[in-house]
């Protein structure tokens, strides 16, 4: 009976509830995540590893490797990520600017931003922070301002997710995970499991963040936000419910 109750309890899932880990896994083949994003069922990770090995990323939910493909070859640091259910969105800081491109790295448009370190796509308008304030803006999809609101407590935001409710940012500078509204500024956070979460994805009920703790390895987690919006997929769930309009 002992024998048969431990293995119960090893194989229960995590406990459930906001900002709890629901599942996770490690890479350690030179990978160094600054942004996620959710395409077609499978997670997608920037790489910005020094040795010149930048090519992005694509893992199952369960951490098997399955694509990898390049950037915008124009610069190395992606900064951020996101998918539109067409195409790729990524930051770099040493342009300032922010570009949509196809898988392997052709560049389809850009626009100027300023240090960019986070984007997220809302269904209809492509989201980004700076790193170097507590901005966000809100813009269409040829850089023309929408809306943009200021998060104080946000003091070095990293990459940003839309779960159509909220925008959803993690703070590097804080190490807290933000759910945002414009209306309260922050509604709710949990602290970050790692040093430096910088990824941030939303996959149609769970948000991923990814904690890079040295140039070689980052951790992936799979986290319970309570979720109870529409259950569609991330690229068009702005379409259906967006508080942010």
């Amino acid at each position: 009976m002992r024998i048969i109750a431990a293995v119960l309890i090893a194989a229960a899932p995590a406990l459930a509830g906001y900002g709890s880990v629901v599942s996770s896994f490690l890479k350690e083949n030179a990978i160094a995540s600054r942004g996620l994003a959710w395409a077609d069922g499978e997670l997608v990770t920037t790489n910005i590893y020094p040795s010149g090995n930048h090519r992005w990323r694509v893992y199952t939910p369960a951490g098997s490797l399955t694509a990898w493909f390049y950037g915008p070859e124009r610069f190395t640091a992606h900064m951020g990520a996101a998918y539109d259910g067409s195409y790729y969105w990524t930051g770099s800081w040493s342009e300032n600017c922010i570009y949509r491109f196809e898988r392997g790295g052709s560049v389809v448009s850009s626009f100027y931003a300023e240090y960019p370190n986070g984007v997220a796509w809302d269904g209809e308008y492509i989201w980004w922070n700076s790193y170097i304030g507590d901005w966000f803006h809100r813009c269409t999809t040829t850089g023309s301002v929408v809306s943009s609101w200021q998060v104080s407590q946000v003091t070095a935001g990293g990459d940003l997710a839309w779960d159509g409710i909220y925008l959803w940012c993690a703070d590097i500078g804080s190490g807290y995970i933000y759910q945002l509204n414009t209306a309260a500024g922050i509604t709710r956070s949990f602290k970050a499991f790692g040093h430096e979460t910088y990824g941030c994805a939303f996959d149609g009920r769970y948000l991923w963040l990814s904690d890079t703790t040295n140039p070689t390895k980052t951790m992936f987690y799979r986290v319970d936000i309570e979720y109870s919006g529409p259950a569609v997929e991330p690229a068009s769930v702005g379409r259906v419910r967006a508080l942010f309009r």
